[in-house]
Parts: structure tokens; C-alpha cells; sequence
């Protein structure tokens, strides 16, 4: 199968909370298990700055090529009514980009998004795919009057529902989310799916030195135990009634321990908790709001906490629970929707309405050390029922099992897409959004480049063995089927330093600046002058921010090894030259395995600076000379030379002139 991950989930805000962790964790595990498949990671380009991170974070489960942007309009939120069409049309631009990958299942991994920021996603409402969406919970549903009271989203939401039905397949994350599924949606069981969860592996249980712990107590102001809580600050997470049954506990525990919520949070959130704090006779000690904090300085609290305490009343899975229990600590919950599912311990649970019942449980997990260390070593052993990998193989299996016959009919072409638009009856069109949508259908269709520089050949043909190389690979690149993907340009470097498209082998006034955009390829497959390498040093930094990939043609590096058969200034010209490749290539691609051989132990010897994950290729030069375009016709004396060739026994040496062609040892 081709599957499609629609990785807006950790894109949008999302990617600081626990869907964010769940969507990175799950797309590794699919990307470790999914074996014969094809994956695709679908990125989008309101928020560009992950492309790198999500590259990074996956460099070993999938090729670059697989990972795709998607360009859509900005400021397209539901709330922004002013920006409707923009808004549609990125809806429906998104649905022709994924149709156009022909994927046998498209994955949505966060789909009730985009109420208050940038989110395109629909379900089948333009182009029809199989499409499987990790299903979450039903708590705005189910609590109406707490988070749909405001009409515009009572029916952004409600829309969202509607859009459900559209998906083939909804892969809950708990069995209490699969029962809300299938109790407030009236659907099928057989399309609901139990995929379960797992836990981040990075939090896991670790020895922090006094120097370490010192320093997180300092940084946060914490100056005794304390029982933490981490996740988000919505009502049904019942910060008042935690902070209020902490409040209550004698004061001996009281001035042993402090409560510390860890983890980001709306200003006015953050001040509602103080004000309740206070109020419930709470000093500004005994309630800690650490703020955003890393995912190592999140790994160090959940360890050196006394104990965890999770008492939201409403949870599709209830991600920190076992993140805590990851890191062997003792956790208290309430007990209801799925967390007895996560922690699977009656007697660490509590009524999450009863403020007295919390209380005492906060009690018995502070003071009593053997319920304490009993619930650690639960911890320890529960954990390990909930991984990745398990997760990820039922998504996978979810959708073997539901793969149907299912035919790519729709026409994809750009007119379908364009006469889809144009029905869109929506007011505000302006000519600035008409632009920027068109702007955003031009670069999702648009054919990468793969440029080849031939800037010193455009300028000065001196016939060597380089120009005829240059010459020869840049016809077979324009002819090659194999490299039909790419649109070939030649491009060479102006006055002004400035890449121009050039049409043949001549500068002309009228030629245009290159555009480069991710996904192309910069080929120098000429051997540029020490100076124009040396200016070009911004223009490669740029091509590595916009995605360009960035390819070298190597020839030799003999003017370095051998400065005392080179010409003056060749050697000092060469090295600066080599520094430069080296500093900022993907890729080096020499002419024989012997030169790639003498480029990697020169690098190894020298300790020469390269860019992480430098590659270093090599092919062999053809030899047909007829395909070589090269240099034809007779000198005016080549009668004489030809008859001097003929009266005797003759040598032919072909080449530049220079000292390591040794032509002094031949006539010698």
C-alpha cells in the first residue's frame, strides 16, 4: 500500500501538547513496521520551520523524496471570517494534492483543528480517498454547554462530526474512546478500531545528579518534594478541585510539599490558578506553574516527583498518566473515562468530583511509603503493556484489512480543481487572495529543477577534457527518460552574482533569474574559478534554507596533493575551492572510485571541515566521442603535420599543457 500521513497534527498547536508527541511517536513506529509499504509524509507550508525537525527527527526510516509540502493559503482559521473563499479553496487544494498521490489510504493523525489557527483538512469533500483518522474523544460532544457554547463553534464542530462519516476507518485510542465512537456516532463497530497508545521514549526513569536536580529546583523555584501534574489547562482537567484538595491536606504535609503543574499555559489560565490558590489559603510557594519547559527538563520532573496525580474527569487515553508511569513514578488518578484502562489500579484512583476522596489519595501517596512504592512498581510493569510498536502495527493491520478495490476515477487535472473553485460562491474575493491561491496551485504542481551550472563554460569554451564532460552530460541529461521527474536547466552565475536560466550555450541580455524551491537539485558540473566559489558562499547557504539539495562534480583534487607540479596559484585556487564544496555539499560525485578514494583520505587526513552527512559518489566518463560534441575541422598547416606523422613512428598525447601531465618525461 501507499499511505499517506496528513502530519498537520504536529504542525499546528497541537505539536506542544500530547497529540503532537502521539503523531511524531506513531509515525515512527509506522515508518519501523511498515516493511513493504510506501510511506508519505504530507507537511504543510503555513508552518514550514518543522520541515527540517520532522527530517531530522526520521532520517533513518525514510528518503527525503517522501516527504512533501503542501502549499496552502495563510490566516485560512475558521475564525477569520474575512478569508472564507482562501479558507475553502486551501480545503480544496489540499484534497487535489492528496488525490494526485494516489494513495491506497490517507492518515489523518489530529482532524478537530482550526477553529483559532491555520488548518486545512476535510474529509472527502472534493476528491474521494480511503482515509483513516485517529480518533481521539468525543469531550466537546459530550459537554456541550462547557465547550460549544459560542455558535461559530458549536458549528465549525459540528461540522467536523459530520465530516466523520466521510472516513472509512475512525483508529481510537482507547476503548472508552471507541465506545463514545460508537454510542454518540452511530456507526458501524466494524470502522472503529482500538489502536491503543504508548508513551514518548524519551521519558523513561533516570538517575539525576545533585548538581542537575539542584539546578531544575533553582530555575523553578521548587524547594521541597512535590506531587506534579502536566498535560492542558481546559476545565474538565479539574486544576480548581486538585488545587483545593492539595490545599486541604494537614499542614505538616502541607510544609513538606509542594504542587507543581509543569508545562505551558494561556496567561489567563495561569492567573485563574493562582487567584483559586490563594483563595484555598495556598501561599505563592506551595503552588508552582513552571511554564513551557523541554522535553529533557520534562523527563527530570516526572522522575524526581514524589508522586503523579492525573485527576481530569474526561480523557481519550490519558498520555502523561503513563508517561509518568514510564518513568517508575507512583501515579493517582481518577477513575473515570480511560484511565482505568492506563493505570489499571483501583485503589490509585479517586472520584475526580469528590474533593475529599482526591484528597486523601494525595495524602495516602505522599505519606505512606510502602503504597507509594508499590504503586512504582506497578508503574514499572504496566508501562511496558503499551508501545509504539504494538500501536503502530494495528494501524497498519486496520488498514490492510479494510483495503478495498477502490479506483482513482475523478479527473485530477488542475481544470477540475480550477471549475471546483470557481463554484465556490463566497463574498471578500479579492485579487491579492486570487493571487496568493494561484500562487499556492503553481508550486503544489510544480516540476523540480534539476540545475546544472556551467558558468565557466558559458563564458569561455577552452575545449578540455572538463568542457567536453560538461557538454556531453548536459545533452544526455535533457534526453534521459530515467530523470524524467526533474525539469533540467542549465543556469550559470551574471556580474552581479545572480543565477540567470540560460536556453543554450550563450549569455543573452533577456535571460531571467532562477526561482529555486525545495526539492530542487544545484549540480555544479562545471569547475567554477576559486572566486566565484568563494562569492557563492551566501547563495549556498540560501539553497540549503529553501530544501535545495546541493551537488558537486568532482574531477580530482591532484593541484593539492601534487602543488609542485601545478601551475601558480592552482593549488592555493583549488584548496579554497575543495573547503567550500566540502562545507556545503550534500553530495560529491566524482569521475572515477580512485578520486573518490583520494577525496575521502585527503578529508580524513587533513581533518578537513564537511557538512553533516556529506555523500561521496563516483561514475566513469563515457567515451563516445561522436556524442562528446567535440572540436571538428583541420588547423591550416595540417597537411604538414599529417605527412610528418606518417614518415615516422609517432606518440599522441592529448591533454592541457601543464606539469603533472608529464610531457617533459615523454620527450624526455
Amino acid at each position: 500500500m501507499r499511505i499517506v500521513i496528513d502530519m498537520q497534527g504536529a504542525q499546528t498547536g497541537s505539536r506542544f501538547r500530547g497529540i503532537g508527541r502521539y503523531t511524531l511517536s506513531l509515525v515512527e513506529g509506522i515508518l519501523k513496521n511498515s516493511h513493504q509499504h510506501e510511506i508519505i509524509l504530507l507537511l504543510f507550508s503555513y508552518r514550514q520551520e518543522v520541515y527540517n525537525d520532522i527530517l531530522k527527527l526520521y532520517k533513518d526510516f525514510i528518503d527525503e523524496n517522501n516527504v512533501k509540502i503542501c502549499w496552502v493559503a495563510q490566516n485560512i482559521s475558521e475564525s477569520n471570517t474575512s478569508n472564507k473563499w482562501s479558507q475553502k479553496t486551501s480545503e480544496a487544494i489540499r484534497e487535489y494534492y492528496i488525490y494526485n498521490l494516489k494513495p491506497d489510504f490517507l492518515l489523518i493523525t489530529s482532524f478537530f483543528e482550526g477553529y483559532g489557527e491555520d488548518f486545512a483538512c476535510t474529509i472527502n469533500n472534493y476528491y474521494r480517498v480511503p482515509t483513516a483518522i485517529v480518533f481521539y474523544d468525543l469531550i466537546p460532544l459530550m459537554n456541550k454547554d462547557k465547550y460549544l457554547g459560542d455558535p461559530n463553534i458549536y458549528a465549525w464542530y459540528m461540522n467536523k462530526i459530520e465530516q466523520l462519516k466521510n472516513a472509512q476507518l475512525l483508529l481510537s485510542i482507547s476503548e472508552s474512546a471507541r465506545q463514545e465512537a460508537l454510542e454518540f456516532l452511530n456507526t458501524d463497530s466494524k470502522k472503529v478500531i482500538n489502536i491503543s497508545t504508548a508513551s514518548d521514549e524519551r521519558f523513561l526513569k533516570q538517575e539525576y545528579t545533585k548538581l542537575e536536580k539542584e539546578e531544575l529546583y533553582q530555575k523553578y523555584k521548587i524547594s521541597k518534594k512535590y506531587l506534579m501534574y502536566s498535560g492542558a489547562t481546559d476545565e474538565r482537567k479539574n486544576h480548581l478541585r486538585l488545587i483545593e484538595a492539595f490545599s486541604r491536606l494537614p499542614k505538616k504535609v502541607l510544609d513538606d510539599h509542594q504542587l507543581v503543574f509543569v508545562g505551558g499555559m494561556p496567561e489567563d489560565h495561569a492567573n485563574a490558578f493562582k487567584q483559586h490558590a490563594k483563595k484555598c489559603n495556598l501561599n505563592s510557594e506551595q503552588l508552582v506553574l513552571t511554564g513551557r519547559v523541554s522535553d529533557e527538563e520534562m523527563n527530570c520532573f516526572y522522575n524526581l516527583c514524589t508522586a503523579f496525580i492525573f485527576p481530569s474527569w474526561h480523557e481519550g487515553f490519558g498520555l502523561p498518566a503513563l508517561e509518568a508511569m514510564q518513568c517508575h513514578k507512583a501515579v493517582i488518578t481518577s477513575n473515570t473515562s480511560s484511565l482505568p484502562e492506563v493505570i489499571e489500579r483501583e485503589d490509585a484512583m479517586f472520584d475526580p468530583f469528590d474533593t475529599d476522596a482526591m484528597t486523601n489519595s494525595i495524602y495516602k501517596v505522599l505519606t505512606d511509603s510502602d503504597f507509594r512504592i508499590s504503586l512504582e512498581k506497578h508503574a514499572a510493569t504496566q508501562a511496558k503493556k503499551f508501545t509504539w510498536d504494538v500501536t503502530s502495527k494495528r494501524v497498519i493491520k486496520a488498514m490492510e484489512e479494510s483495503q478495498s478495490n477502490f479506483h482513482f476515477s475523478e479527473d485530477g487535472g488542475i481544470d477540475t480543481l480550477i471549475s471546483k473553485i470557481v463554484d465556490f460562491n463566497v463574498d471578500n474575493v479579492d485579487n491579492e487572495k486570487i493571487l496568493e491561491i494561484s500562487e499556492c496551485i503553481w508550486k503544489n504542481t510544480y516540476k523540480n529543477q534539476l540545475l546544472i551550472d556551467i558558468s565557466e563554460l558559458i563564458k569561455h569554451d577552452s575545449a578540455t577534457g572538463i568542457q567536453r564532460v560538461v557538454r556531453s552530460c548536459l545533452t544526455y541529461f535533457k534526453k534521459s527518460k530515467n530523470i524524467s521527474n526533474y525539469s533540467i536547466v542549465p543556469i550559470y552565475l551574471d556580474a552581479d552574482n545572480n543565477y540567470r536560466y540560460t536556453s543554450g550555450m550563450q549569455v543573452q541580455d533577456d535571460d531571467i533569474k532562477v526561482n529555486f524551491f525545495k526539492g530542487d537539485i544545484y549540480f555544479c558540473l562545471d569547475l567554477l574559478h576559486p572566486n566565484l566559489i568563494v562569492a557563492n558562499q551566501n547563495l549556498y547557504k540560501n539553497f540549503i534554507e529553501k530544501g535545495v539539495k546541493i551537488n558537486f562534480m568532482v574531477y580530482d583534487i591532484l593541484p593539492i596533493q601534487y602543488p609542485e607540479y601545478a601551475n601558480d596559484g592552482v593549488p592555493e585556487g583549488h584548496l579554497k575551492w575543495f573547503k567550500i564544496i566540502l562545507e556545503f555539499s550534500d553530495k560529491l560525485i566524482c569521475i572515477s572510485k580512485s578520486v573518490r578514494d583520494e577525496v575521502k583520505k585527503y578529508i580524513i587526513e587533513h581533518e578537513m571541515k564537511v557538512r553533516e552527512n556529506l555523500q561521496l559518489e563516483y561514475f566513469h566518463l563515457g567515451a563516445d566521442i561522436d556524442n562528446s560534441i567535440p572540436s571538428k575541422g583541420l588547423a591550416s598547416n595540417a597537411d604538414k603535420i599529417l605527412k610528418a606523422f606518417k614518415e615516422t613512428s609517432t606518440f599522441l598525447m592529448v591533454g592541457t599543457i601543464e606539469p603533472r601531465k608529464g610531457h617533459a618525461q615523454t620527450i624526455a
